[in-house]
C-alpha cells in the first residue's frame, strides 16, 4: 500500500507540473541554488537619507501653498510640516523635513529652476532641490526670527525673506545660504517695535527696487542699489 501510495504521489505531482500548478523539482532546487549564489545586498547611505514618501490625494491641514507656472508643479504645505508636490504625471510625493517638523506658514518656488522653499513657524526655511527627481535634497537654514513671507523675483536665482521682526533676508538658491546683506527693521523705519512684514516682492518697475509692505499699513519702496528707501506711504 506504502508503494501504491508513493507511486500515485509521484504520478499526481508530474500531472500538477505539466498543468502549470507547480514547477518541477529540478526548477525549484535551481532556483534555490540561484538565490543562495546571490550577494547580500547591503542598505547604503543614500536610502536611507532619501525623505520622500509615497502619498495619494490631498494632503489634511494644508497651511500654504504655492505654484510653478514654468515646471506646472503645486506645493502644498501641511500643519504637520510636510509638503506635499502635485505636478504633471507621475509627479506627486510628500516632502519630509530633516529637522522636527513645524508647521508651514508660507512657500515659494524659484520658477523653473526646481527650487521650493518652505517656511516655518519656527525661525527655520527649507529649500529643497527638486531638479533630480530620483533624489530630493533639503537644506535647513537658521533665520533670526520665523520667516512670515518669501518671493523669489524671476529669473534672480535668490529668495527675498520677511521675517516676524520686520527684517528682510536674502538667499541665494545656487550657494544655498543666506547673504550678508539684510534689510533691518530700522531701516525699513516701520515704528516702535516689531511688525511682521506681509510682502517683500519686486518692483514691477524696476529689478533694484524692492517693495516692502508691513502689517501695521506702512508700505516701503527700497532702492537695492542705494541701500535706502525711496518712497514711504502711512497707512496704505
Amino acid at each position: 500500500g506504502q508503494r501504491e501510495w508513493g507511486s500515485m504521489s509521484k504520478l499526481f505531482n508530474k500531472l500538477l507540473a505539466k498543468a502549470g500548478v507547480v514547477e518541477p523539482r529540478r526548477d525549484r532546487d535551481a532556483a534555490a541554488q540561484t538565490r543562495a549564489s546571490l550577494p547580500d545586498a547591503e542598505l547604503g547611505e543614500d536610502p536611507v537619507l532619501y525623505r520622500e514618501t509615497a502619498h495619494h490625494g490631498m494632503p489634511t491641514h494644508s497651511t500654504a501653498a504655492c505654484f510653478d507656472s514654468v515646471q506646472g508643479l503645486l506645493a502644498v504645505g501641511t500643519k504637520d510640516g510636510a509638503v506635499k508636490v502635485f505636478g504633471k504625471r507621475g509627479v506627486e510625493r510628500l516632502l519630509s523635513p530633516p529637522a522636527p517638523p513645524a508647521p508651514a506658514s508660507c512657500a515659494e518656488f524659484a520658477q523653473g529652476l526646481g527650487y521650493l522653499a518652505v517656511g516655518t513657524q519656527l525661525p527655520a526655511l527649507y529649500v529643497w532641490d527638486l531638479r533630480d527627481s530620483r533624489r530630493v535634497r533639503c537644506v535647513s537654514i537658521q533665520l533670526p526670527d520665523c520667516p512670515v513671507c518669501l518671493h523669489a523675483p524671476t529669473g534672480a536665482g535668490s529668495l527675498n525673506i520677511g521675517t516676524a521682526g520686520s527684517e528682510v533676508l536674502f538667499f541665494r538658491f545656487g550657494e544655498a545660504s543666506l547673504c550678508e546683506y539684510k534689510i533691518c527693521a530700522a531701516d525699513l523705519s516701520f515704528g516702535a517695535g516689531p511688525t511682521d512684514i506681509v510682502a517683500a516682492c519686486s518692483h514691477p518697475g524696476g529689478a533694484l527696487t524692492l517693495l516692502v509692505a508691513g502689517r501695521a499699513g506702512h508700505l516701503v519702496t527700497w532702492d537695492m542699489r542705494a541701500r535706502a528707501i525711496a518712497r514711504k506711504y502711512v497707512g496704505a
